[in-house]
């Protein structure tokens, strides 16, 4: 895992009401009012209790040798008002391999007590999951002065350091944005398969597994490699729910809030987070957060502009109250805005100066899966599984009719056309549909959960 330094807006933090429901897998056992009562008061000593298991110190910290715990500071990854992400060694262990201490302060007077639930929520949650594309949880243990999660190491960067630094290269690739969306909705599906919300899906909680553009050599399709090209972090939000369970608390980015959060309406946590994969993808094509502005010219791109989006601290962002007001009105009235020159020909390159070329994504096909995801009702917004269906995902906007359908590849990849000049071979690995036999397959291998066959877990040793 990695982080940055971020200051992203929360509406909400986590809910200090923490249930024993939601931090473990449902069983779905009926309940009758006669004993609601009673069980409530089971879950209320099962959370003070598990919250005052927290508090016992098990390891040691000495911040003058950079020692935490059996582990050794390598570096300061990123830093928070009341936390801190270290990159890190095991120190009695031949093992090479890093892992990311994700650590809350503890100190009397600085501790918080939203984080401190949050904290235990991400432990409990992780420790009973895991998929190739969600960071992997190792341990957990508290020092003196910290709460410490022990996460992956994640060798790439966030998602919004990719666009904040070279979105102009990304705006060349629609295959590599179709392969990383993808990806997204195919560990989405698989949570809400297993009754899991996320509930804070965003740029800064997406992990890229390689460091994209980070030397002169063309980046090509051919370079993607099999999954997981990404991995979903923080889930100190996260709960599970039942089938049709409808949630109260409002948490999460206010940048990629649903319309029924802002109202403050009672939320399904699947919808909500598939507005929040609508959100990602519009940046991803646009090089914006959607909803900012009223205009669609003043939202487009800029790094500048992009990187204050995230740290609140820019002249032209929220610089009055008013602005955010009017943001969330754009947001409840669902008015997505895209620029007026786009491209609106699906040309692999710019004739006659048709369109600038940062916006060479932003096709007829793209702004309508986009506008799948970003529905004001919930009832008519897009599921993960309908990526799928999509021609811009299976296909790309600049296929020709001619296009070859995508064909099975390994034991969970599909090639598809990518008629681009970035692809070399004009074609592109990406995620096959998680429903179909295959799909089903991998995610009984590869996955541990209530929703698939807990076989081929990885263990951790020497960690």
């Amino acid at each position: 895992m990695t982080e940055t330094k971020s200051g992203a807006r929360h509406i909400h933090g986590p809910s200090i009401h923490m249930r024993s429901d939601s931090i473990s897998p449902l069983q779905h056992a009926a309940v009758s009012d006669a004993n609601r009562q009673s069980e409530q008061q089971r879950e209320c000593m099962l959370d003070d209790k598990l919250l005052k298991s927290i508090d016992l110190v098990t390891e040691e910290e000495d911040e003058s040798s950079g020692r935490v715990g059996p582990y050794q500071v390598v570096s300061l990854l990123g830093t928070g008002a009341f936390s801190k992400v270290l990159l890190a060694k095991p120190v009695n262990s031949s093992s090479a391999v890093r892992v990311a201490l994700k650590m809350i302060a503890c100190k009397p007077g600085k501790v918080d007590e939203r984080m401190r639930v949050s904290w235990v929520r991400e432990a409990e949650i992780l420790k009973r999951i895991s998929h190739p594309a969600i960071v992997s949880f190792y341990r957990s243990f508290r020092t003196p002065t910290h709460y410490t999660l022990v996460l992956e190491a994640v060798n790439g960067y966030e998602l919004f350091e990719l666009l904040e630094k070279h979105q102009r290269q990304v705006a060349q690739r629609e295959w590599l944005v179709r392969r990383i969306f993808g990806e997204l909705a195919h560990v989405v599906h698989w949570m809400h398969s297993i009754n899991l919300v996320h509930r804070d899906i965003k740029l800064e909680n997406i992990m890229l597994t390689k460091a994209f553009f980070t030397t002169s050599t063309k980046l090509t399709s051919n370079e993607l490699g099999p999954m997981p090209l990404i991995k979903i972090t923080d889930f100190g939000l996260a709960r599970f729910v039942k089938a049709d369970q409808m949630l109260e608390t409002r948490c999460g980015s206010e940048e990629y809030a649903a319309p029924e959060l802002i109202l403050g309406k009672n939320y399904d946590g699947r919808k909500t987070d598939t507005w929040a994969m609508g959100v990602v993808l519009y940046a991803m094509l646009f090089g914006a957060i959607p909803f900012l502005s009223s205009s669609s010219q003043e939202n487009a791109y800029s790094e500048s502009a992009f990187r204050n989006a995230r740290e609140r601290n820019g002249p032209d962002v929220y610089h009055e109250n008013r602005d955010r007001k009017a943001h969330l009105l754009r947001i409840v009235k669902g008015e997505l805005r895209w620029p007026e020159h786009t491209n609106e020909l699906c040309e692999d390159e710019p004739t006659n100066g048709g369109y600038d070329p940062s916006l060479r994504l932003v096709t007829p096909q793209a702004r309508h899966i986009t506008a799948r995801f970003l529905r004001r009702d919930p009832k008519k917004r897009a599921t993960c599984l309908e990526l799928w269906r999509d021609p811009w995902f299976l296909y790309g906007s600049f296929a020709l009719p001619s296009a070859a359908h995508p064909q099975p590849c390994g034991d969970a990849m599909m090639r598809c056309t990518a008629y681009e000049t970035s692809a070399d071979d004009f074609s592109v690995l990406l995620p096959c549909n998680p429903e179909d036999a295959r799909g089903r397959q991998w995610v009984e291998t590869h996955t541990k959960g209530t929703g698939g066959k807990e076989s081929t877990v990885m263990h951790h040793e020497n960690i």
